[in-house]
């Protein structure tokens, strides 16, 4: 289940969008696991301040991926190693971003050419080879997988620097990880919180070099406009995981990630449930 908020100069706007995922793990004689991850349809249901025009889009990027099937590989312990059939995803992205590009004509006659081809180029970068597809196009499967394998101890926190790349620009974006143990729960659970804060000061050089590489026509005024917006920018990222301490298996995941950006706050949560 995934559900979106956004409230700015005190108007709330929410989505919630349900869709189901069926999981399927075989173990191979090395040890390792072959996975199926297989998206069902998605449900869209508009909670309020949401346009029939901004609803029937958002449920268009939510459809797209209506019966991809991720397959994968696990190491011995559970933790993600790589997409395997990556170049099925390349064909039927390209395949999505046609028919995306198709509803946006629909939707506006004076669409130029260039905006199409920036359109093409930018989106394309997301699929464009196999390490983009597994860093930005299965988040949810590295997500349900990210702790696998993974031992904590009572009051033990790990705290880490990490580096992530901006699709578009290729600019290093930091982050401050901390992994720490919460709690356990008389029904054999416990509780795990992996929090990410953004790094403001290479974020706001990265969006500011995207603003300029997708912009049609950039000039001095709109990205001196957008960086004033991003004067109060700021995104904290909060995973929270209950895991049995019989099997190591997640059984709940509530993702929650909050944008903070001219006065307006966007909350995206993101709730991963096995049945």
């Amino acid at each position: 289940m995934k559900s979106k908020t956004r409230i700015g100069d005190n108007i709330p706007q929410s989505r919630q969008i349900i869709y189901d995922v069926k999981i399927n793990l075989t173990k191979n004689k090395n040890k390792t696991w072959n996975g199926k991850w297989t998206i069902g349809k998605a449900t869209t249901n508009d909670i309020i301040g949401t346009s029939k025009q901004d609803s029937s889009m958002e449920e268009l990027l939510e459809n797209i991926a209506k019966d991809f099937k991720y397959e994968f590989l696990l190491d011995e312990q559970g933790s993600f190693l790589e997409l395997i059939n990556w170049k099925e995803i390349q064909e039927l992205s390209s395949k999505v971003l046609e028919n995306m590009i198709a509803k946006l004509q629909e939707k506006d006659k004076n669409l130029s050419q260039t905006s199409i081809e920036n359109i093409q180029k930018n989106a394309g970068v997301l699929f464009s080879n196999k390490e983009n597809i597994e860093k930005f196009l299965i988040q949810d499967v590295k997500l349900f997988f990210d702790l696998q394998g993974t031992g904590f101890k009572k009051n033990k926190n790990f705290n880490q620097k990490i580096q992530t790349q901006n699709p578009f620009t290729n600019d290093p974006v930091e982050q401050d990880v901390k992994i720490g143990y919460k709690e356990a729960y008389s029904d054999g659970t416990f509780n795990v919180n992996v929090s990410q804060k953004i790094d403001k000061q290479s974020l706001m050089f990265s969006l500011e070099n995207t603003m300029k590489k997708m912009s049609e026509n950039s000039n001095k005024t709109k990205i001196e406009d957008f960086k004033k917006k991003l004067l109060n920018f700021g995104v904290e990222v909060s995973n929270t995981y209950i895991i049995s301490s019989k099997t190591g298996f997640v059984e709940s995941i509530l993702s929650e990630k909050n944008t903070l950006m001219n006065n307006t706050n966007l909350t995206n949560k993101i709730v991963i449930l096995a049945k």
